[in-house]
């Protein structure tokens, strides 16, 4: 008989509720953020590169055309879904917008079949209430397409009793998501052992095969060029077979950033703090599965959370290693999780169902403390602004263990007894107000289990309790990261209608261009408003701006690879019949031959960023060009 206080409305009925709330805030939330953040560089890379690349104006890592440094798909996908709908901007980030809703649903799906209907909805909250994903979930980048295909891999091949056209769906998708960014190569070669393993030699094989054809014809129908994308990630020492796919190695990159360990450790730690629920249940699912005997490790939920364990940890290492230890985009390591962060959110519904399960206090405890002291471990600490606010307030001074006349800051007085400077003192107090975090919740646990056993006699009641109380701190934990980490992401907010701003760019420069113009592009930040120049012609090789811009090399060389140099854009001035110039970089384009006595500023757009007063496009014509 089912107790009289849970009526099936409330197991079943209301986890859909919250859930259909849950996905009903993120889409006012990313309607806003949709429209209130500047474009990045990547976004109009990907609409713009991929429109050229679906009207079939280029092809993807064909030579002398734009840079394709990305798997085809990952700007085929935004391409297409501009020539159906339009091109421009809020295609895109409607695009956006749509994934993310796919996600979610798949995230809903997976963990209310791998955990339970409440923990499915708290999945789409966590995800709601996480500005940062939703703010990177709302532009046109890969991020959001990559998270929407890598969970619906999980919500059809892990768990058990799949039918088979759901396992091969999902390899389906694994080879696309192979084809959408090479990044994400890892998930097919760990989702074919794991079928093997859950559903049997005769699924897995079959599941191989269909991988490397989709595989395979992907490669063949950009064959050879796309090996250009293949050299720049083997290394040259076991590849020299490869070189005529590579750079030149006397070209010399203007972007090269050289930025110190302490740098790339915060960029981690910052990481860590944003994907916090994440990390938390990849960590804690990680401690489950290795104290479990043997016996259990071949049941049905342990394989689907060793794959989803091991999808979360080799994503992050390989990316950790890429960002911070190749040098290839440091500061993007926590953009980078957010391909595969969702998964981890699973992890922590899975590890909390894998608690309930123990019968014995050492796990239940040392579970506890270990999630606990995470946070320490980790390095999160509460907004420096409050620990300034302490070390900055006024206290009675003291001397020798008496009340002096006169006030002094508390940071004054610290810094006076302990010889150290006030950047030193802020993380001396982070650390303190950590360890205060870490360790008073931990002791109190412990107090409680301990002398819970004389007044809770009856084991499973303790465990019961141990069990409540275990969630109820790990949902403030994760309510508390959640929003006060992630709302420190704000690189791209405006405020103001962007895509608003960009669209009426857009409209401008086509009224002032005429069709069949040839177009210097010197803006150097997001392509997005070219998306509104149908009928011109760019020089491709300029569209990723500094990012492909070379010190040297020979010219033909570099722009064959999607690059230029100086001797190249001093040409393309020189055959432009319009050079388009941000206001903010105008000084810089003299350095490469730009004579203002050859060009006619014929006038100016609205400015492409609302919140920056320096971003608006000036339109020269040359002279001698039109002549």
């Amino acid at each position: 008989m089912k107790p009289y206080f849970q009526p099936k409305w409330i197991s079943q009925i209301l986890p859909g509720f919250i859930s259909l709330a849950g996905v009903g805030l993120y889409i006012l939330l990313a309607w806003g953020h949709a429209h209130g953040q500047v474009s990045v560089i990547d976004e109009g890379l990907y609409l713009y590169k991929g429109y050229l690349y679906a009207t079939g104006e280029y092809v993807p890592f064909q030579d002398y055309g734009p840079l394709t440094n990305h798997m085809p798909l990952s700007f085929l996908i935004p391409g297409f879904f501009q020539t159906i709908f339009g091109a421009g901007i809020w295609t895109g980030r409607l695009m956006a917008i749509g994934l993310a809703i796919c996600m979610l649903l798949g995230l809903w799906l997976a963990s209310r079949r791998l955990v339970g209907s409440w923990w499915a909805a708290a999945a789409v909250w966590f995800i709601t209430l996480n500005s940062m994903l939703i703010k990177i979930y709302s532009q046109a980048v890969s991020q959001v397409l990559v998270a929407c295909l890598l969970i619906w891999v999980v919500v059809l091949t892990a768990g058990k009793n799949r039918d088979r056209w759901q396992i091969l769906a999902g390899v389906v998708l694994s080879a696309l998501l192979f084809l959408t960014r090479i990044n994400m190569a890892p998930v097919l070669l760990i989702a074919i052992p794991f079928i093997y393993w859950q559903h049997g030699r005769k699924v897995g094989r079959l599941a191989l095969v269909v991988a490397v054809i989709i595989v395979a014809v992907g490669h063949v129908i950009y064959w050879p060029g796309i090996l250009k994308l293949w050299a720049k990630w083997i290394p040259e020492s076991i590849s020299p077979f490869l070189n005529s796919f590579r750079l030149p190695p006397d070209a010399i990159p203007l972007w090269d950033p050289n930025i110190d360990p302490i740098n790339r450790y915060e960029s981690l730690l910052l990481t860590l703090k944003i994907h916090y629920i994440s990390f938390l249940g990849f960590l804690a699912m990680i401690a489950i599965l290795i104290s479990k005997k043997k016996r259990h490790l071949v049941e049905g939920d342990d394989v689907s959370a060793w794959f989803m364990v091991s999808l979360f940890g080799v994503l992050f290492i390989a990316h950790a290693v890429a960002s911070l230890g190749l040098n290839y985009c440091v500061y993007c390591l926590r953009n980078y999780v957010a391909f595969f962060s969702p998964i981890g959110i699973i992890l922590v519904g899975m590890f909390g169902r894998e608690l309930g399960k123990i019968r014995s206090s050492p796990p239940i405890i040392y579970a506890l403390i270990f999630l606990l002291i995470i946070p320490f471990f980790f390095g999160f600490s509460l907004d420096q602004r409050l620990i300034e606010s302490i070390l900055t307030t006024d206290i009675t001074k003291v001397s020798s263990l008496t009340a002096q006349l006169g006030t002094t800051e508390i940071r004054v007085m610290l810094g006076n007894k302990l010889g150290v400077q006030y950047g030193q003192l802020i993380q001396l107090g982070q650390l303190f107000v950590l360890a205060i975090l870490a360790l008073v919740p931990t002791v109190t646990i412990l107090v409680c289990v301990n002398k819970g056993k004389s007044f809770l006699r009856d084991e499973s009641v303790r465990y019961h309790y141990s069990i409540i109380g275990l969630g109820a701190l790990l949902i403030v934990e994760m309510i508390f990261t959640t929003l006060a980490f992630s709302s420190s992401y704000g690189d791209y907010d405006c405020g103001e209608d962007v895509v608003a701003a960009n669209a009426s760019v857009g409209t401008y420069l086509s009224e002032k261009i005429p069709r069949g113009s040839r177009i210097y592009w010197g803006v150097g930040r997001s392509p997005v408003p070219l998306l509104y120049l149908p009928d011109r012609q760019v020089f491709p090789s300029q569209l990723n701006g500094d990012y492909t811009y070379m010190l040297s090399g020979e010219s033909q060389a570099l722009e064959r690879f999607g690059y230029w140099n100086s001797q190249l854009a001093r040409s393309w001035l020189f055959e432009a019949d319009y050079v388009l110039v941000e206001e903010r970089v105008y000084s810089d384009i003299h350095s490469l031959g730009f004579d203002e006595k050859r060009y006619d500023e014929i006038t100016r757009t609205p400015l492409t960023n609302p919140c920056r007063a320096d971003s608006s496009i000036m339109i020269f014509r040359n002279l001698q060009g039109l002549e």
